[in-house]
Protein backbone atom coordinates (compact mmCIF):
# COMPACT_ATOMS: atom_id res chain seq x y z
CA UNK A 1 0.00 0.00 0.00
CA UNK A 2 1.47 2.96 -0.99
CA UNK A 3 2.21 5.66 1.63
CA UNK A 4 -0.46 8.62 2.05
CA UNK A 5 0.33 11.98 0.79
CA UNK A 6 2.06 14.36 3.18
CA UNK A 7 -0.54 17.18 3.65
CA UNK A 8 1.44 21.32 3.82
CA UNK A 9 -0.04 23.66 6.67
CA UNK A 10 -2.07 25.92 5.23
CA UNK A 11 -1.88 29.80 6.67
CA UNK A 12 -5.29 29.88 7.92
CA UNK A 13 -5.01 26.66 9.81
CA UNK A 14 -1.62 28.12 11.48
CA UNK A 15 -3.32 31.17 12.39
CA UNK A 16 -6.30 29.38 13.63
CA UNK A 17 -3.86 27.04 16.27
CA UNK A 18 -1.53 30.34 17.05
CA UNK A 19 -5.27 32.54 17.95
CA UNK A 20 -6.58 29.89 20.24
CA UNK A 21 -3.07 28.62 22.18
CA UNK A 22 -3.14 25.52 20.66
CA UNK A 23 0.02 25.09 18.68
CA UNK A 24 1.36 23.64 21.40
CA UNK A 25 -1.05 20.82 21.16
CA UNK A 26 -1.03 19.85 17.55
CA UNK A 27 2.64 19.73 17.89
CA UNK A 28 2.89 17.37 19.94
CA UNK A 29 0.28 14.82 18.31
CA UNK A 30 2.30 12.22 16.47
CA UNK A 31 2.92 12.59 12.93
CA UNK A 32 -0.04 10.70 11.35
CA UNK A 33 -2.41 12.81 13.40
CA UNK A 34 -1.06 15.93 12.63
CA UNK A 35 -1.91 14.94 8.83
CA UNK A 36 -4.80 13.59 9.09
CA UNK A 37 -6.51 16.51 10.20
CA UNK A 38 -5.03 18.62 7.39
CA UNK A 39 -6.19 16.31 4.98
CA UNK A 40 -9.29 15.92 6.02
CA UNK A 41 -10.06 19.83 6.35
CA UNK A 42 -8.55 20.43 2.43
CA UNK A 43 -11.22 17.87 1.31
CA UNK A 44 -13.98 19.54 2.07
CA UNK A 45 -15.22 20.97 -0.67
CA UNK A 46 -17.07 23.59 0.31
CA UNK A 47 -15.99 26.32 2.90
CA UNK A 48 -18.64 26.06 5.67
CA UNK A 49 -17.48 22.51 5.76
CA UNK A 50 -13.67 23.69 6.15
CA UNK A 51 -14.31 25.77 8.93
CA UNK A 52 -16.51 22.63 10.71
CA UNK A 53 -13.44 20.92 10.53
CA UNK A 54 -11.51 23.04 12.09
CA UNK A 55 -13.46 23.77 14.42
CA UNK A 56 -13.62 20.14 14.94
CA UNK A 57 -9.93 19.66 14.87
CA UNK A 58 -9.26 22.45 17.77
CA UNK A 59 -11.81 21.42 20.14
CA UNK A 60 -10.43 17.64 20.30
CA UNK A 61 -6.59 19.34 20.61
CA UNK A 62 -8.64 21.06 24.16
CA UNK A 63 -9.59 18.20 25.04
CA UNK A 64 -6.38 16.26 24.69
CA UNK A 65 -7.23 13.08 24.35
CA UNK A 66 -9.84 12.86 21.35
CA UNK A 67 -8.96 12.25 18.00
CA UNK A 68 -11.23 12.01 14.91
CA UNK A 69 -14.01 11.56 17.81
CA UNK A 70 -12.41 8.51 18.96
CA UNK A 71 -10.51 7.89 22.01
CA UNK A 72 -7.15 8.78 22.66
CA UNK A 73 -4.67 8.32 25.19
CA UNK A 74 -1.40 9.81 24.61
CA UNK A 75 1.87 7.40 24.29
CA UNK A 76 4.98 7.69 26.19
CA UNK A 77 6.25 9.04 23.34
CA UNK A 78 4.19 12.26 23.32
CA UNK A 79 5.63 15.26 25.12
CA UNK A 80 3.74 18.46 25.17
CA UNK A 81 6.74 20.08 26.17
CA UNK A 82 9.16 19.11 24.22
CA UNK A 83 9.98 18.76 20.15
CA UNK A 84 7.67 17.02 18.30
CA UNK A 85 10.07 13.32 17.84
CA UNK A 86 10.88 12.43 14.17
CA UNK A 87 8.32 9.59 12.62
CA UNK A 88 9.04 6.14 13.67
CA UNK A 89 8.79 3.08 11.09
CA UNK A 90 5.32 2.76 13.04
CA UNK A 91 4.42 6.08 12.67
CA UNK A 92 4.74 5.51 8.35
CA UNK A 93 3.05 2.47 8.44
CA UNK A 94 -0.28 4.06 10.58
CA UNK A 95 0.20 6.98 8.07
CA UNK A 96 -0.75 4.67 5.08
CA UNK A 97 -3.96 4.26 6.15
CA UNK A 98 -7.03 5.51 6.26
CA UNK A 99 -8.39 7.31 9.56
CA UNK A 100 -10.18 4.75 11.18
CA UNK A 101 -8.01 1.98 10.71
CA UNK A 102 -5.30 4.15 11.61
CA UNK A 103 -7.32 5.00 15.12
CA UNK A 104 -7.97 1.82 16.01
CA UNK A 105 -4.48 0.55 15.68
CA UNK A 106 -3.18 3.82 17.48
CA UNK A 107 -5.13 2.25 19.95
CA UNK A 108 -3.35 -1.08 20.02
CA UNK A 109 -0.12 0.50 19.54
CA UNK A 110 -0.95 2.17 22.69
CA UNK A 111 -2.04 -0.08 24.74
CA UNK A 112 0.71 -2.35 24.03
CA UNK A 113 3.41 0.10 25.45
CA UNK A 114 1.59 0.62 28.33
CA UNK A 115 1.20 -3.31 28.95
CA UNK A 116 4.55 -4.04 27.92
CA UNK A 117 7.26 -1.42 29.87
CA UNK A 118 10.42 -1.75 27.58
CA UNK A 119 8.75 -2.80 25.19
CA UNK A 120 10.70 -1.75 21.44
CA UNK A 121 8.52 -0.79 18.33
CA UNK A 122 9.91 -1.58 14.85
CA UNK A 123 8.97 -3.82 11.96
CA UNK A 124 8.93 -7.14 11.08
CA UNK A 125 7.98 -8.73 7.60
CA UNK A 126 7.18 -4.96 6.91
CA UNK A 127 4.44 -4.82 9.73
CA UNK A 128 4.33 -2.57 12.69
CA UNK A 129 5.88 -5.07 16.29
CA UNK A 130 7.36 -5.21 19.60
CA UNK A 131 10.14 -6.93 21.06
CA UNK A 132 10.93 -7.57 24.54
CA UNK A 133 14.14 -8.07 25.35
CA UNK A 134 15.30 -8.39 22.50
CA UNK A 135 12.43 -11.05 21.34
CA UNK A 136 8.99 -10.78 19.16
CA UNK A 137 6.31 -10.05 21.34
CA UNK A 138 3.59 -8.94 19.79
CA UNK A 139 2.34 -7.21 16.15
CA UNK A 140 -0.18 -5.55 14.09
CA UNK A 141 -1.32 -5.47 10.85
CA UNK A 142 -4.21 -3.85 8.37
CA UNK A 143 -6.18 -6.08 5.95
CA UNK A 144 -8.70 -4.42 3.40
CA UNK A 145 -11.98 -5.81 5.51
CA UNK A 146 -10.16 -6.26 9.14
CA UNK A 147 -7.19 -5.81 11.26
CA UNK A 148 -5.23 -8.45 13.04
CA UNK A 149 -3.43 -8.67 16.03
CA UNK A 150 -0.47 -10.62 15.89
CA UNK A 151 0.94 -13.12 18.29
CA UNK A 152 3.97 -13.84 16.71
CA UNK A 153 3.15 -17.51 18.40
CA UNK A 154 1.79 -20.38 16.30
CA UNK A 155 0.03 -21.44 20.00
CA UNK A 156 -0.51 -18.73 21.72
CA UNK A 157 -3.83 -17.92 20.43
CA UNK A 158 -4.80 -21.98 20.31
CA UNK A 159 -3.63 -22.16 24.14
CA UNK A 160 -6.30 -19.60 25.29
CA UNK A 161 -9.67 -20.93 26.35
CA UNK A 162 -12.57 -20.96 23.94
CA UNK A 163 -14.55 -18.03 25.54
CA UNK A 164 -11.59 -15.41 25.76
CA UNK A 165 -11.70 -15.06 21.76
CA UNK A 166 -15.22 -16.03 21.36
CA UNK A 167 -16.70 -13.74 19.03
CA UNK A 168 -13.12 -12.86 17.05
CA UNK A 169 -12.17 -14.85 13.79
CA UNK A 170 -8.95 -16.14 14.43
CA UNK A 171 -5.88 -18.70 12.97
CA UNK A 172 -2.51 -20.00 14.38
CA UNK A 173 -0.84 -16.81 13.60
CA UNK A 174 -3.67 -13.69 13.59
CA UNK A 175 -6.68 -12.60 15.66
CA UNK A 176 -9.01 -10.49 13.47
CA UNK A 177 -11.36 -7.86 14.66
CA UNK A 178 -13.39 -4.75 13.16
CA UNK A 179 -11.38 -1.81 11.34
CA UNK A 180 -13.59 0.57 14.15
CA UNK A 181 -13.59 -1.68 17.08
CA UNK A 182 -10.17 -1.47 19.12
CA UNK A 183 -9.37 -5.01 21.14
CA UNK A 184 -10.61 -4.45 24.77
CA UNK A 185 -7.46 -3.85 26.84
CA UNK A 186 -8.57 -6.68 29.00
CA UNK A 187 -7.85 -8.79 26.36
CA UNK A 188 -4.13 -7.24 25.10
CA UNK A 189 -3.01 -7.67 27.95
CA UNK A 190 -4.30 -11.75 28.11
CA UNK A 191 -2.68 -12.26 24.95
CA UNK A 192 0.73 -10.47 25.92
CA UNK A 193 0.63 -12.41 29.14
CA UNK A 194 0.35 -15.65 27.29
CA UNK A 195 3.28 -14.48 24.94
CA UNK A 196 5.55 -13.37 27.59
CA UNK A 197 4.96 -16.71 29.54
CA UNK A 198 6.13 -18.55 26.59
CA UNK A 199 9.36 -16.25 25.84
CA UNK A 200 9.96 -16.73 29.92
CA UNK A 201 10.07 -12.99 30.21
Amino acid sequence: MPPRPRHPMPDHIARALEDAGLTAAYEARPPYQRNDWLGWIARARREETRARRLAQMLDELRAGDVYMRMPWRPGRRSDPTGPTPAGTPIDDYLAGLEPTRRATLQQLREDILALAPGAEEGLSYGVPAFRLGGRLLAGFSAASRHLSYLPHSGTVLSGLPAEVLEGYGWSEGALRFPVDRPLPRALVATLLAARRAELGL
